[in-house]
């Protein structure tokens, strides 16, 4: 009998070490937690020589599959794009595109007041926002941020008959390198490289935007 139960402690033994092997080699292990960024520049505005008290709507930016997913994005090149496990965004893209461009166009001098409440009927302008990249690309030399993004800005008529009229359309591709040598390259210096394509985009449309108010006061 005590046989027996030496038998039975040595077999509990075993069993125990080969658990606590497995898990040592990853075939029993925790899963990493999910780590959340933002998209948030610095907001910086363009110098423009243009007073006036325009009211900008900015609609919902759409942004295009897969890029509209809360996973950080990777491309290798070869059509792969792979979406992050354990990095993520804490919220969708284009709700934090959407207000950083409130923010940002808030302090142009064109604008007399700048938001996202869609339910304004009074806006002189409207703002359409499409993002068709958003990404750390690998290139020959290393990474790189993309932001693909194109832009309508259209003035809203009082007047019934005249509807809505086309006033700026234009398509921006902004690239931002991605410091640090590593591959894969290290996720803060990715998540800082696209906060500063974002920052790019934005002051190129504030700039696109004030010499179009330049020439139609």
């Amino acid at each position: 009998m005590q046989g027996y139960e030496m038998k039975k402690v040595a077999i509990t033994l075993v069993v125990f070490f080969l658990i606590q092997l497995t898990g040592c080699f990853g075939v029993y292990k925790l899963e990493r937690p999910i780590i959340h960024y933002q998209l948030d520049p610095e907001v910086e505005t363009v110098d423009c020589a243009v007073r006036a008290d325009h009211v900008l709507l900015v609609m919902p930016v759409l942004v295009a599959p897969p890029y509209d997913s809360s996973r950080l994005m990777y491309s290798s090149g070869n059509f792969k794009v792979e979406p992050s496990v354990h990095y993520r965004w804490i919220t969708a893209p284009d709700s934090m595109i959407r207000a950083y461009l409130v923010k940002a166009l808030k302090n142009m001098s064109v604008f007399g007041n700048v938001t996202a409440h869609e339910g304004l009927l009074s806006a002189d302008y409207a703002l359409e926002t499409q993002v068709s990249r958003l990404d750390c690309t690998r290139t020959k030399t290393g990474h790189t941020a993309h932001l693909q993004a194109s832009v309508v800005l259209i003035k809203n008529s009082r007047k019934a008959s005249k509807g809505r009229k086309i006033c700026l359309k234009k398509s921006y591709n902004v690239l931002e390198d991605v410091q640090g040598g590593e591959s894969p390259p290290d996720i803060n210096n990715v998540v800082v490289a696209l906060n500063q394509a974002l920052k790019k985009f934005c002051l190129e449309l504030q700039k696109d935007l004030c010499d179009y108010f330049s020439g139609n006061q």
